[in-house]
């Protein structure tokens, strides 16, 4: 399966700065919007996977790309804070007024970014197995040595993490097949079993080859947006945030859900035992479901 055949339109638009920012769109074509967030790295092209749930709820999927992934151009010194503006410019353009947000794993920030910046525009928010805050004491000291590990090289050995990527990122585009049937070794069970469907390997290949396919710099970047405070206070996401963590997850550990939950003034969590990272998958249907205004 190529892009062209993958259940998903590709766009972009030009910013008022002439940034080119890309998006995709799946699901019902007049469906009520939902704005989708890819994870760290990722782009458009992950979104595909809630197409088939999106068109049974008739809701219309929204895909933008954050800077640097995919089709959108690399904006030097954003924030995280910077987002809402790119959504509201991409949410302009497409004539809609009101919309909810999706935000899985690395996007989780951003969405949250999104309901702080966008009170009247915002009307809720689903995090899957979202990224949390990373120097807060009751997340790190339930960090295994190699989470522990990861997230100090980002935060500390930021030239070191991005030639690291660097080499990932060629690996990843020489062989992205390969490289994607690699990762997944590392995985829990229920993660592997959730990425062994033939359709969901055609996206995650897709979409892992085109969120490299600038290089490494806009993944670097974003590591170091997601692991330093990011410039909003949670306490004021006024819309209602339903959160989804599996127990088993590897990835995201399942102390950071309930971190943010804990902040979060409206937070609708919801704790998955036995399920790991990628549980938004087969759970696409409920976690958009919540969003229906």
């Amino acid at each position: 399966m190529t892009t062209t055949q993958l259940p998903m339109s590709s766009r972009t638009i030009t910013l008022s700065h002439g940034r080119l920012l890309g998006y995709g769109e799946c699901g019902h074509p007049q469906g009520f919007p939902v704005f989708s967030f890819h994870g760290w790295p990722g782009s458009r092209i992950q979104s595909a996977r809630y197409d088939s749930a999106a068109r049974a709820l008739d809701m219309r999927i929204i895909a933008p790309e954050r800077p640097g992934f995919g089709l959108s151009d690399f904006q030097p010194r954003r924030t995280i804070t910077d987002w809402p503006s790119d959504v509201t410019a991409l949410a302009d353009r497409l004539g809609i007024d009101r919309f909810a947000v999706l935000g899985v794993s690395g996007g989780g920030p951003y969405a949250l970014a999104c309901g702080w910046a966008l009170p009247e525009r915002v009307t809720a928010i689903t995090i899957g197995s979202g990224f949390g805050l990373v120097g807060e004491a009751s997340v790190s000291s339930v960090l295994t040595p190699s989470q522990r590990f990861s997230f100090d090289q980002i935060v500390r050995f930021r030239r070191v993490h991005r030639a690291t990527l660097g080499l990932i990122g060629l690996v990843v585009r020489a062989d992205t097949r390969r490289a994607v049937a690699v990762g997944r070794r590392f995985l829990p069970e229920c993660d592997r079993s959730v990425l062994g469907d033939p359709v969901i390997q055609e996206i995650s290949v897709a979409d892992t080859h085109e969120a490299l396919s600038q290089g490494a710099r806009a993944a670097a970047h974003d590591g170091q947006l997601l692991t330093h405070p990011w410039g909003f206070p949670l306490t004021e996401v006024r819309q209602p945030v339903h959160l989804w963590q599996g127990d088993a997850d590897t990835v995201v550990p399942h102390a950071m859900g309930q971190h943010l939950a804990s902040l979060l003034p409206n937070a609708q969590p919801r704790y998955v035992p036995g399920e790991g990272h990628y549980l938004c998958i087969p759970r696409a249907q409920e976690m958009l479901a919540v969003l229906r205004p």
